[in-house]
């Protein structure tokens, strides 16, 4: 037996099983079997859920899945046909920065922190030298932002930490946690992650920083400690 004739009495069957049982969307608890065929992210499911379903578990009709399996095989050479071309995955957009020197934060007001080198940027998001404390959105999408500011230890006292993503509606601040330094030489290090947020181009977004030491005006952060990182989602 020929593969194509193979490969056709096989969708024949997947049609006839498929709708057999009739289902054509994933409802309740459907959960797909770890003993399944996958082609292409097709999968075909064993026993425990007797239907055909994609990779994101939804249950596809059994024409469109005969389809997919079809199309799979030939673009895999396996049998004759022009396959349908695969489109190619989104950009997912991202920049990394640090902060190398030491930046001095005064008392008691909220203040951007500058991020003078860069890991990666792959949408131009970013410059070293001017406004190096701003991220700025060349592609509207969803994005998080993440940042962590090391603050020398020399002083007692709070510290905090916010993200400020400005839009042309205006600007949204994303309050951080606080921390309490001890103030024994030891380094106080604050960390956050936003939530996802929608951004048009030319969106930016900022991190900014806050203490109330107990014995001095400014508090330095440590070089080479902090980062930034904006990526989309």
């Amino acid at each position: 037996m020929s593969l194509q004739r193979f490969v056709s009495i096989l969708a024949f069957i997947i049609l006839t099983v498929t709708a057999s049982f009739g289902q054509t969307e994933c409802v309740g608890d459907c959960q797909i079997t770890e003993s399944a065929l996958l082609i292409d992210k097709v999968k075909v499911v064993g026993a425990q859920q007797p239907a055909i379903a994609n990779s994101n578990g939804t249950l596809e009709s059994a024409t469109t899945t005969a389809n997919l399996l079809l199309d799979a095989l030939r673009r895999h050479g396996l049998i004759e046909g022009t396959a349908t071309p695969v489109p190619p995955p989104p950009v997912m957009h991202k920049v990394s920065l640090r902060s190398p020197f030491t930046q001095t934060i005064p008392n008691s007001e909220w203040t951007p922190v500058y991020f003078n080198a860069e890991y990666k940027d792959t949408d131009s998001m970013h410059s070293n030298t001017v406004n190096p404390h701003i991220v700025k959105i060349n592609t509207a999408g969803d994005y998080d932002a993440t940042a962590v500011v090391c603050f020398s230890g020399n002083d007692t006292g709070a510290r905090g930490i916010r993200f400020v993503f400005t839009t042309p509606a205006g600007a949204i601040e994303v309050q951080g946690p606080q921390v309490r330094a001890v103030g024994d030489g030891r380094l106080t290090c604050i960390g956050f992650t936003s939530p996802s947020m929608p951004l048009p181009v030319g969106a930016t977004v900022e991190v900014r920083v806050w203490h109330d030491a107990a014995k001095r005006d400014t508090v330095d952060t440590y070089p080479g400690r902090s980062s930034f990182g904006v990526g989309m989602r």
